[in-house]
């Protein structure tokens, strides 16, 4: 995707136009380097990156700041996207309900947007020490028994995180994706990213 003044150049089909703006989706467990690939797209398009954190308890929906950002009517990038929320509450609270939601918010992005999902994630060893480090930064005086649990917890949420990601790209989502390669640079994230061709596939309506 490049940016033009009235809409956006289709990816290698030179000088046509569409109304749809690209949306970039990072997806990926915590501490995997999803923050800094999108800081290094962003230099790449020009399209502003959003940041996102847990779902706020008192929204009407775990999507609901998604939604929030389309209103912005940019193209964009997306730090922590709607599959991170789904997944991590799947995780922490065991629950299957927000499914149907990611249906509909993926729709309502079909209409406007070209979506391309982006997969990161990184062994456990790679890591671990950040996670260890930031249970010791925010626990200085906890026991060492209280680190290790919360060390073992987050490690069971990296490999449920990983493994889930790959489900929803194969089985649920409607839009493009791929698992970035741990020996990739940004540039070649940026390059696989222009390979998809996202026009040969059928528009979807929700009439």
């Amino acid at each position: 995707f490049f940016q033009a003044e009235d809409g956006i150049r289709d990816i290698g089909v030179t000088g046509v136009q569409t109304c749809a703006l690209p949306i970039f989706l990072l997806s990926g467990p915590d501490r995997v380097g999803k923050s800094t690939l999108a800081a290094e797209l962003s230099e790449l398009s020009g399209f502003p990156v959003k940041h996102h954190s847990a779902p706020d308890s008192r929204s009407s929906s775990i999507f609901e700041v998604y939604r929030n950002n389309l209103r912005d009517g940019e193209s964009q990038i997306w730090d922590r996207s709607y599959v991170c929320a789904y997944i991590l509450e799947r995780f922490r609270k065991r629950t299957h309900d927000h499914i149907v939601e990611i249906m509909d918010l993926e729709f309502e992005l079909s209409q406007k947007h070209k979506v391309i999902h982006l997969g990161v994630t990184k062994p456990w060893y790679w890591s671990a020490p950040l996670h260890l480090k930031e249970l010791r930064e925010e626990s200085p005086d906890a026991a060492w028994w209280h680190i290790r649990d919360q060390y073992m917890a987050r490690q069971a949420e990296h490999h449920f995180y990983t493994d889930e990601m790959v489900q929803f790209f194969q089985y649920w989502t409607m839009f493009p994706s791929f698992m970035v390669e741990r020996s990739w640079s940004s540039l070649d994230v940026w390059s696989n990213i222009q390979s998809i061709d996202g026009m040969e596939r059928p528009g979807f309506t929700t009439d």
